[in-house]
């Protein structure tokens, strides 16, 4: 019989979103459920190399335990396997299309030699037979029935006995953490709709304490999160209305996925979760209400009109890390060009992000600001800039410039690409020449759905390779 493998290898999260639709799709097709739980013991100091802004923020790694550690052994032995082949997540059945037949899966080609992989996003969006109400409903059922070890048994337990379920409250998760501090942040444009700017929160948290409602945030940066709490207690004179759940937290005997795991619990319990729409955390939360919890993405609860503004009346009234700020700056130079904004004042936003992440490796944020210099026809100041990378810092370089978008498996950065294929004298920058050529190996060899115009990209190649043939 064919299989339906989880076998996500991120955060907790996801990887739990993936499992729990992997059950749901053994009981509802032919399919055997299995998964496979990587996990490597050094992975979470690894990654925590790679955080260059020394900021103390939730490790997602650190959310990861070896399976023997929260899984009972007979559900281990039952289902958990070993497999060597791997997936790209934006290449896969689920992630490909939006039309499906849950019932139809057997149709399509399978994606490894045991049949097809799980996937993290909410079948109710994609499957066409799957009915949202009771998806929810049948996903709490399998996580409340999932078989664990007894500590996470007793977690559960424990918070659906806590005095604030019985009360009531909103919660609100504030994911910031790896993308914007590791890796000189250069994940921050890939996760802009999975990270959460924290001055949209500032809002959302006056506008439920205006409801008399209990504020609870939950969020992988602690620090960052105390300070909106100091910042809104002191501009609205309150107290007593926003709890820091890691506050909490702290006092209970718990590890560091004991009480990620706790979290997410707790959160499910929410009558409303604020989140950024893609994180797999709250998400998780969420479809284990059983949709009773009401999901707000806060990236479309605001106008851009609305975000614009509440990003220019708070930006430099919270003390945060440069990193987080230059973030929301980010943010404002996104809304900014869906606003069609003079480019100098998108070209402002990102000079301003350039300016707080002091950080020449910081190559995300040169990489829209070369988009806005090709806008300009700046054509010798990007060649610049390119040569001068491709001598010193090639590879990294490369490794962002042609950064695949997992959620779609396009290259993220191909509105920057289509800049380049309209400049008509383009020998005479023979290094955006390389860029161009490098661009044609990178699709050909990861099969990347291509948006870009392939008649005047072979138009721009041609008059390349025709220029090379001269010598």
């Amino acid at each position: 019989m064919a299989k339906i493998i989880a076998a996500r290898y991120d955060g907790f999260g996801e990887r739990m979103l993936a499992f729990l639709n992997a059950i749901y799709i053994s009981k509802n097709t032919n399919l055997e459920f299995c998964y496979k739980w990587p996990y490597q013991e050094y992975s979470a100091k690894i990654f925590e190399s790679t955080n260059c802004s020394n900021k103390v923020v939730v490790n997602p790694y650190n959310d990861i335990v070896d399976e023997n550690n929260f899984f009972s052994k007979k559900f281990i032995k039952k289902y958990s396997i070993e497999l060597k082949e791997s997936f790209f997540d934006g290449s896969l059945l689920f992630s490909k299309n939006n039309k499906l037949k849950l019932q139809d899966i057997y149709k399509y080609p399978k994606e490894c030699s045991l049949g097809y992989f799980s996937t993290q996003y909410d079948l109710s969006q994609i499957c066409n037979d799957v009915n949202s109400s009771k998806y929810y409903e049948d996903i709490k059922n399998i996580w409340d029935n999932l078989d664990l070890v007894n500590n996470f048994k007793l977690i559960k337990e424990q918070v659906a006995n806590m005095e604030i379920v019985k009360n009531g409250f909103t919660a609100l998760h504030i994911r910031m953490g790896d993308a914007i501090y590791y890796d000189n942040g250069n994940n921050a444009f890939f996760a802009k709709k999975k990270n959460f700017p924290i001055h949209l929160a500032v809002e959302i948290i006056k506008e439920e304490i205006s409801k008399n409602q209990l504020i609870v945030i939950f969020s992988d940066d602690y620090e960052t999160s105390v300070i909106v709490k100091d910042f809104v207690e002191d501009l609205m004179s309150i107290r007593g209305k926003i709890l820091v759940i890691r506050d909490y937290i702290s006092k209970l005997q718990l590890n560091h996925f004991e009480s990620s795991f706790f979290e997410i619990e707790l959160m499910r319990y929410a009558s409303k979760i604020y989140g950024s729409g893609r994180s797999g955390f709250s998400n998780l939360a969420f479809r284990i209400s059983g949709g009773k919890s009401e999901f707000i993405s806060i990236h479309d609860y605001f106008t851009d009109n609305q975000k614009y503004n509440i990003f220019m009346k708070y930006i430099n009234q919270l003390e945060i890390h440069p990193y987080a700020k230059a973030y929301s700056y980010l943010h404002l130079y996104i809304i900014a060009n869906n606003l069609m904004l003079d480019i100098s004042i998108q070209k402002r936003m990102i000079e301003n992000a350039i300016m707080l992440v002091n950080n020449t490796r910081s190559y995300m944020y040169y990489f829209i600001y070369m988009y806005l210099l090709l806008q300009e026809e700046k054509y010798f100041e990007v060649e610049a800039y390119i040569k001068e990378k491709c001598t010193t810092d090639r590879d990294y370089f490369f490794s962002y410039l042609f950064q695949i978008d997992g959620y779609d498996n396009t290259l993220l950065y191909s509105f920057l690409f289509f800049e380049f294929l309209k400049i008509q004298d383009i020998i005479k920058y023979p290094f955006i020449c390389f860029i161009l050529c490098k661009l044609f190996d990178v699709i050909k060899i990861h099969k990347l759905k291509c948006d870009i115009n392939d008649k005047l990209y072979l138009e721009r190649l041609n008059t390349i390779v025709n220029f090379l043939n001269t010598f």
